[in-house]
Order: structure tokens, then sequence, then C-alpha cells
């Protein structure tokens, strides 16, 4: 992985300087910049100890904006670590099936630097590669990944879980949002979404069923993802095998459907989410019983019946309330989430809410299909 090392000096420095801080053995020798995701900064950091043994380490910078709490999201990722860790199989390969945090010389999980900036250093994991684009043996592989994550966390102790994005899938809220902020239409921009906002607030049933399920007492709060996107898995290089669920920022209480449904919203769009090729854009049901194969295969005997048969509604809501979420933010002048071109959150939104269109028309398919991996 160092064969092309990043050079820029005054970036090494820093993250140098950074490194001394944490308990490790070796000294640092260099690093790369990782492009993958759009919230932390993170770094692949090599060293070498006196004996010349060399080893790679993830060096992590916490947005502090959208995590504003790194504190609480670190502890959330220790606690459910090392649950994981302390109960895999005394023969199985540890260090490749689960990350690990570091700890600093002061035995502090977080490192604060003058700059008021949290670092935190992970474990790699090695000889393993991610991807971004998934095929139907991938989608399957990435379902059984995130249900074993899930199964692995059936029994760990949920109250000591804290919340790192409140109402993150209160998918009313999100839609609350939607509404005031085309109501608001600060930018002059409703006419062009009007249609699509309008479709999804008919979704009544999908919008609401979730939280009216839980105020019923018919879901329990599980130990959820919540970016249970295929590139969240790290892949054996050599076999395509699973092996370790990452990128925990998001790990708190939460409901399964929605980790199914966002990795269904990712890996079984036609396209990417932001084509906007709308034309295009329709969801898969080859990608779509791939990972419902996977998925369910893994968590079937840790979840209850109801929670089993309404797996496929969370496909729906799911892709509902990321459109809501990407029309929103165009409403509001493209405020929250990252535009890399012009109108991007507009054809973000228009591809999911086309793809939601696809879903509930398939919605009979998604119910028959996600029910024969049940039983």
């Amino acid at each position: 992985m160092n064969g092309n090392l990043t050079t820029n000096n005054s970036e090494a420095a820093r993250l140098k300087d950074v490194l001394s801080h944490f308990d490790i053995k070796g000294s640092f020798t260099g690093y790369n910049a990782l492009k993958s995701g759009n919230i932390n900064k993170t770094f692949a950091v090599f060293t070498t100890d006196e004996k010349g043994k060399t080893r790679t380490y993830l060096l992590q910078q916490i947005n502090a904006t959208v995590f504003s709490d790194p504190q609480t999201i670190s502890d959330n990722i220790e606690g459910v670590t090392s649950y994981i860790f302390n109960h895999l199989p005394q023969s199985s390969d540890k260090k490749r099936l689960v990350e690990r945090i570091f700890e600093t010389k002061d035995g502090k999980k977080l490192y604060i630097d003058n700059d008021k900036c949290y670092w935190r250093l992970m474990s790699y994991i090695y000889d393993s590669v991610c991807v971004n684009l998934a095929d139907a043996k991938i989608l399957e592989s990435t379902g059984k990944a995130f249900g074993s994550f899930l199964a692995q966390l059936s029994e760990y102790p949920i109250e000591t879980l804290k919340e790192t994005i409140p109402d993150f899938h209160n998918t009313p809220k999100r839609v609350r949002d939607l509404k005031a902020s085309y109501e608001k239409d600060v930018c002059g921009r409703r006419a062009e979404v009007d249609e699509a906002c309008r479709y999804i607030f008919a979704q009544e049933y999908y919008i609401n069923f979730f939280e009216n399920a839980y105020k019923a007492g018919k879901l329990p709060l599980r130990v959820t993802h919540n970016d249970t996107k295929c590139n969240n898995v790290m892949f054996d290089a050599h076999t395509n095998e699973p092996l370790a669920v990452i990128d925990l920022d998001t790990v708190m209480p939460g409901f399964p459907a929605y980790d199914f449904g966002d990795a269904i919203r990712f890996g079984a769009n036609t396209c990417t989410e932001d084509d906007p090729n709308l034309e295009k854009v329709e969801l898969d049901l080859e990608k779509y019983e791939a990972f419902c194969r996977g998925y369910i295969d893994a968590v079937k005997h840790n979840l209850t019946r109801f929670e089993l048969e309404t797996l496929y509604i969370g496909a729906v809501t799911t892709i509902l309330e990321i459109g809501a979420r990407f029309l929103a933010d165009y409403l509001d002048g493209d405020v929250y989430f990252i535009c890399r071109r012009d109108r991007h959150n507009y054809y973000r939104g228009m591809n999911q809410v086309k793809l939601l269109r696809s879903a509930i028309s398939r919605i009979d398919d998604l119910r028959r299909i996600s029910f024969k991996y049940i039983d």
C-alpha cells in the first residue's frame, strides 16, 4: 500500500507529530491520503521500528462540524469493536475481522492537537480491499457482512450506546424539514422540484411506518451501522470474502430496516445516486435479491418476525428519506451536502425520487423476494 507515498512536507510533518502522541512502536516513515469518505480525513500512515518491522495504521481527523461530540463517537466505536473482538473465536485472525482503536500515550482514545482538531488511530486490515460499485455477488457478501455485524451485537448492552447524530433516521422529521424548505423557498427553486416534493409528501404510509411501529411497541432498538454502503466493508484481497465492517462513526441505536434500506438504495440502483440521466434509474431486483439473501440469512435468528417481514418497507422508506434530504438541501441553497458540480443536489434528489417511484411500483416483488429468505 505504501508504494506511492504522498509528498506534502507540511502535511507529513503534521501527521508525524500527531502520530507521536499515540502509544505505538515504531517511527513515522510516510503516509498516503485516502480519497474515500466525505466527512473525516483519513490517512494510511507507515512506521518502522528498531528491528526494521514495518506497520500500517489508519489515522483519522474527525469532522467535528458533522460530529459535534467526537468523544461519544469514540466511546461507541470502542464499545462495539471491543465487544466483537472479545466474542470472536480464539482460532480466528481477529486483527483482520474488526477494527481497533489505539490509545494515546496518556491513555485516551482521542488526541486533540493545538488547533483543537480531534484525531484517532485505527488498526489497518491488511491484505484487504474495498469496492465502490458492486455486482450481485459482492452485494450478497455485503449483506452477509452487515447482517453478521448486527448478529454479533444482538446482545450488546444497547443502553450504553449513545446517539451520535440526533434524529438521523427520523423520517417524519426529515419530511417536515423538506416541507419547511419547500414553503420558504429561499432560493426560488421550488418550481423545479414541485412535483417531486409533492410525490414525497403523499407517501404518508412509508413516512410514518417505522415511527408508528416503534411507538406501538412492535420494534425494539438495535445496534445499527447507519451507513451500509458496500465500500464500508473490507473484503479479502484474494477470495473476496467479507472480513470486517468499517466506518463506525454512525453506529448507534436504530432500526435494522434502515440499514437494509440504505444498502438497497445505494447498491441496487441501476445508476449512481447522482446520475443526471434519470431515465436510466430503476431498482435492480437481481441486486435487491442478492443483498436480501446475504443479509437475511445472517440476521434471521436475531430479529423478530415483524422486523424481518418489514425489512422491504425499509428499502422504500430509506430511499424516500434520503431523497427528502437532498431536495431540502437544494431548496435551502446547498448548505449541507458537498456539491461537486452545478445542481448536484437537484440531480441527487430527483434521482432518489425516480428510484422511489420504481421501488413503490415493485413493492409486491420486494415483499415476495424478502419473504423467500425469511423461512
